[in-house]
């Protein structure tokens, strides 16, 4: 408030511009939390960031390995109400994805500080074109479930539910630059196509499951293999291009 500020200042007199760029600055936050609110609550997030050692441990295991699994379907406390990640493997989290893209941007500044040409831009340039990359993967998934005829118009697929289906891709961004570090380029690729089939493999069952859950249908429209099939490609080109560029080549044997 206008006093608060005067508190702050001691008795500097506060210029009508001052007023001005006050009242904007409270109309602008009153926006913000206005509108944040309307996508994104703080116990919506919470629950995202619900997990354990043990969970971790055992979502890790079904992203490397999910072939096996065959009950995708998310637990229920009872009607309507989700247990947590911690409780449930097939609950999608924010953990995983957030300390993935961490340790994504942490290694491509190593990689690039080996090939001496680090930069502290390097860090912030990576950060944002990982997460432009995460981006333009919710947005065309959300295109996809709109445009393309037969698909249901599910509700269960909320925004945070769509970042962190789709921040997987960093955990497997991640074990490809390791490998490729540790193995050289052969092995990176060989590492970019096994985990791209299991990341997109894991984002097709998890959607799958979420939207039958969501819609309470039994059987999916035929026309949902052309969705799978564009998820899959998706994964494969979010986890080439963020994988591969900066810089062209990461891996010189």
């Amino acid at each position: 408030s206008h006093h608060q500020i005067n508190d702050l200042l001691g008795n500097v007199p506060i210029s009508p511009f001052a007023h001005i760029a006050e009242q904007n600055f409270e109309v602008g936050r009153e926006y913000v939390k206005k509108n944040l609110d309307r996508y994104v609550s703080f116990e919506q997030a919470q629950y995202f960031f619900d997990v354990n050692s043990a969970y971790v441990a055992r979502k890790l295991a079904l992203l490397f390995f999910p072939f096996a699994r065959r009950d995708w379907t998310r637990k229920c406390v009872r009607e309507g109400v989700l247990l947590p990640p911690r409780a449930d493997s097939n609950a999608p989290d924010l953990y995983i994805p957030t300390m993935a893209f961490i340790s994504y941007v942490l290694l491509v500044g190593f990689v690039m500080g080996t090939m001496d040409n680090f930069s502290p831009d390097v860090l912030g340039l990576t950060a944002s074109e990982g997460l432009a990359g995460m981006a333009m993967e919710v947005v065309m998934v959300k295109l996809a479930l709109h445009l393309i005829p037969g698909l249901p118009n599910s509700s269960a697929l909320s925004l945070l539910e769509l970042l962190a289906i789709s921040g997987y891709v960093f955990v497997g961004l991640v074990v490809n630059i390791l490998t490729g570090l540790l193995l050289g380029s052969l092995a990176y690729y060989i590492a970019w196509a096994y985990t791209g089939i299991c990341i997109a493999f894991v984002v097709g069952e998890t959607f799958k499951a979420a939207i039958k859950q969501g819609d309470g249908l039994q059987q999916l429209p035929p026309r949902y293999l052309y969705f799978l099939g564009f998820l899959a490609l998706l994964q494969f080109a979010v986890s080439y291009t963020l994988g591969i560029c900066p810089p062209p080549l990461f891996f010189q044997e």
